[in-house]
């Protein structure tokens, strides 16, 4: 590079002016010449000797001057080298250290020059970066934006992203400079390249953040104006919309009108088309577009205060109630920092908004250490489950301890992409100390003020532990369950009932020392632990002392009430049991006694398990039977008394057990009620019957007239969906509902006879025959069968054996009729097995038989002959 620096223009003209200046001093030596003879005359062989001096001084003097210049040229040339090493240095420095990347190219973008700073900016050599195509050594879309803007005289700025060499995609600004010769040709670019990712990054994170603000205000359900310095409506979220009955590009550029800030809070009417509402207003300030605006929050109170006047009376006492009832709104992104904060995070906690803002940590230390792990992911992940609230230990400002409820939410944008966790904190700082309260109380039953379940398990649990050290220890558990406590309960009412359970929880704990427990467990049900006994003969004497007591009569007010109980017993010592296990074998012996006819006990042995294992057993098996299709149905014929003319059946069921055989109702009904297993038992009998009547109306429409009866158990009545079940099936199975007779246990209906006339009434406007079974069994009132829609009663089988060895049960039946007819009801009699009572049925006006002496139950296909030989 020196030596094509060498021939600079300056050190030439210096050597120009040196030969100049010594071409000037001749003249002062031609001076010695005579003027006329300087031209006139050249010199001469002989003037030579003469004019040697002169030329050697001439000589001399040009030497001088070249060798002058030439030290000039020299000098200048060392200056040149020296400035530009200097020069290079600088660049070279410059080319490493630059936070930009600097390329010289020329006009089709081939790099002359690549600064050293590509290797720290995307992990490029300069040789190496040279290399790369154009579309990857300029930001994505360059080329065409140079293409379109770089003839001209001013720098051109394109942004776009730029992969590194380690495949981050970086985003890149590129000023390209373009430079020209002399002559206006384009000679080539200067461009710099500096990376603007973190920039673009800030950009994000500001949308993002606006984004989130706009959602926040978007979702309120308090209507949100932003309104200027004059009164102008700037902003309007879609709440406002809607309490104005106007768009929100109508509200914006309103007049809202100049705000005092000090009225706030105010109460408005806002007039609009139609109507009015009324709505608290709360203001406060706000930066609105660099400009000091006014953020109006209006609640609307219309639904809750119902008119204006009541509104106005309570304003003070409702601010004052909605103050304490806010819940504090969360709002944390996905890196952890709180986005928003509601201002009763103050109440709840004691700290105002700024400083969750300042320290999102202070959420954490907020919570007790042990919840501190949860508390955290909850309100930074959200739930598994959306519906989930959870409950935390929380340390307010000052030391209170305090309760609130967390429930929290996951949030995403349009794109689905995660926006952070919002949450609603609720101070249930009363309800918890209220729970803890109940929770210390809840080792004592309430009414009776005797010891409950737990604390009577924890008494037998520390009898069995003192039963494993001591030898000959005794003790036993009695379960005692009053007998027709519910009839009691409910004739006289829950007043009387509740007086009943505490005088026998008076004779109970009269009847027994003072370390024995005495517990209520339920309604009626009460267990007594008798601890450290003698032998068991005393527990068997403190049996018969407590059943004789709870005999004797109980008086409230102008009522004597008498009962009874049924009691089991478990004697102890046992080993290897536990308390529940106790409780579990007193069960069972009390559902013996209760078997027996109550009003007496008995004492829990190991058959009694047996027995309850093989109960369990049928459970399961009944189970599997619904699911195996086990039962089937057979119809036994109703005949009309006068001719013995059939009229139409009822629908049994039966149970092909796969290992008992045959099992009659009377064998699985009572346990599918107890487990509730009978509602889809229930619910195979309705659809198996109306399908078999369906197919008979299908294929012999000549059939029409019969009838089939279908009977309906206490739980399936009771069942909620109990109308639309068969109303479904009728649907489905397209049976007349006209022939379905529904029969209900006199006993059933008189449960809820409120609820039940109602209930009724909907099935009969089904098209359905609506028949009482069992009647005479139960506790019908007069009042109540006159609502009832029914079509027939029918007389239990009980009082149509008994009728001729009980004039009492003949008289019932009689009664039964009477009423029946009374009502414009029919009457159908069941178990009828011989003529006698056919004949004595017939003469006290009943219409309908059905029993042994017509027909036993018979097959589908049987019940079809017979219907068609009657048809």
């Amino acid at each position: 590079m020196e030596d094509r620096l060498a021939p600079s223009v300056p050190a030439a003209a210096r050597f120009r002016r040196a030969v100049r200046r010594a071409a000037l001093a001749l003249p002062g030596l031609w001076a010695v010449v005579p003027a006329g003879q300087a031209y006139a005359a050249a010199p001469t062989f002989a003037s030579l000797p003469m004019l040697a001096p002169v030329f050697g001084l001439i000589l001399i003097v040009v030497v001088v001057a070249l060798v002058v210049a030439l030290n000039q040229v020299l000098s200048a040339r060392r200056a040149i080298a020296e400035r530009l090493r200097e020069l290079q240095s600088q660049l070279a420095i410059l080319s490493v250290n630059a936070a930009d990347i600097i390329v010289l190219t020329d006009p089709m973008l081939r790099p002359r020059f690549v600064s050293d700073s590509v290797r720290k900016v995307l992990g490029y050599g300069s040789a190496q970066f040279g290399s790369l195509p154009v579309e990857r050594r300029f930001p994505a879309g360059f080329e065409n934006h140079l293409r379109e803007h770089g003839n001209k005289r001013e720098t051109i700025r394109h942004t776009g992203p730029l992969d590194a060499k380690d495949g981050r995609r970086l985003w890149m600004e590129a000023l390209s400079t373009p430079s020209f010769d002399d002559a206006g040709s384009l000679t080539g670019y200067v461009h710099v390249i500096r990376d603007v990712t973190a920039s673009k990054e800030s950009e994000a994170r500001l949308r993002e953040q606006e984004i989130r603000f706009r959602k926040l205000i978007s979702d309120q359900a308090d209507a949100l104006l932003v309104v200027g310095p004059g009164g102008d409506v700037r902003f309007a979220n879609p709440a406002a919309a809607k309490m104005f009955c106007a768009e929100v590009t109508e509200l914006t550029g309103m007049r809202f009108g100049m705000i005092r800030r000090e009225e706030s809070p105010l109460e408005m009417c806002i007039l609009y088309d139609g109507g009015y509402s009324l709505a608290e207003m709360r203001v406060s300030d706000i930066l609105w577009d660099g400009e000091g605006c006014a953020a109006v929050y209006l609640h609307d109170t219309s639904s809750r205060l119902g008119i204006e006047k009541a509104l106005r009376e309570s304003e003070e006492r409702y601010r004052m109630v909605a103050e304490y009832t806010h819940d504090w709104e969360l709002w944390i992104g996905p890196d952890g920092e709180v986005l928003f904060t509601s201002p009763s995070c103050e109440r709840v906690s004691g700290y105002p908004p700024d400083e969750f803002r300042k320290n999102p940590a202070l959420l954490d230390e907020l919570v007790l250490e042990n919840d501190r792990e949860t508390w955290s992911t909850l309100l930074r992940e959200g739930p598994v489950d959306s519906s989930e609230a959870v409950d935390f230990r929380f340390v307010r400002r000052g030391g209170d301890l305090r309760w609130v409820c967390v429930s929290s939410q996951r949030v995403y944008d349009e794109d689905g992409v995660f926006q952070g966790t919002r949450s609603s904190l609720r101070d249930i700082t009363n309800r918890k100390n209220m729970e803890m309260e109940l929770r210390h109380k809840s080792l004592h039953d309430v009414l009776t003020g005797l010891a409950n379940r737990d604390l009577c398990l924890d008494r037998i649990q520390r009898g069995l532990q003192r039963a494993k050290r001591r030898a000959s220890f005794f003790f036993a558990v009695l379960f005692i369950d009053l007998d027709r406590f519910k009839i009691i309960n409910e004739s006289l009412g829950h007043n009387y009932g509740d007086k009943l359970l505490k005088q026998v929880a008076e004779r109970l704990t009269h009847h027994v020392r003072g370390m024995d427990t005495v517990s209520r467990f339920g309604s009626d049900e009460f267990v007594l632990f008798l601890d450290d006994l003698d032998s068991p003969r005393e527990a068997i004497a403190a049996a018969k002392r407590i059943n004789a007591s709870i005999r004797l009569p109980y008086r409230f007010d102008n009522h004597e009430v008498l009962t009874t109980a049924s009691m089991g017993i478990v004697l102890g010592p046992v080993f290897d049991i536990t308390a529940e296990d106790m409780l579990r074998n007193a069960t069972i012996a009390l559902h013996r006694a209760k078997e027996l006819g109550g009003d007496r006990f008995k004492v829990f042995t190991e058959r009694m398990l047996d027995q309850a294992m093989q109960r369990m057993s049928l459970e399961r098996d009944l189970r599997q039977g619904l699911a195996n299709d086990e039962f089937f149905l057979v119809y036994q014929p109703v005949l009309r008394m006068k001719d013995r003319q059939l009229v139409g059946f009822e629908a049994l069921v039966r149970w092909q057990h796969p290992s008992r055989g045959l099992l009659l109702p009377g064998e699985f009904i009572p346990l599918a009620e107890e487990t509730g297993q009978i509602l889809e038992l229930g619910r195979f009998v309705l659809q198996e019957a109306c399908s078999t009547m369906a197919a008979w109306q299908e294929q012999h429409p000549e059939t029409e007239p019969f009838f089939l009866s279908v009977n309906l158990s206490g739980r399936q009545f009771s069942s909620l969906d109990l109308i639309e079940q068969v109303r479904s099936i009728i649907y489905k199975t397209g049976i007349s509902a006209s022939r379905i007779k529904l029969e209900i246990t006199e006993t059933t209906i008189m449960e809820d006879a409120e609820n039940a006339v109602e209930k009724l009434r909907r099935l009969k406007n089904l098209g359905l025959t609506i028949s009482i079974d069992d009647f005479g069994t139960g506790y019908s009132s007069m009042s109540y069968l006159q609502q009832f829609p029914l079509d027939n009663l029918k007389i239990d089988l009980s009082f149509v054996r008994l009728m001729e060895v009980s004039p009492e049960n003949k008289e019932i039946v009689r009664a039964i009729v009477s009423l029946a007819h009374t009502l414009g009801l029919d009457v159908v009699a069941e178990g009828v097995e011989n003529e006698q009572q056919e004949q004595t049925l017939r003469d006290l006006g009943c219409e309908y038989a059905q029993g042994f002496l017509y027909a036993r139950p018979m097959p589908a296909d049987d019940a079809r002959r017979r219907m068609l030989e009657t048809a």
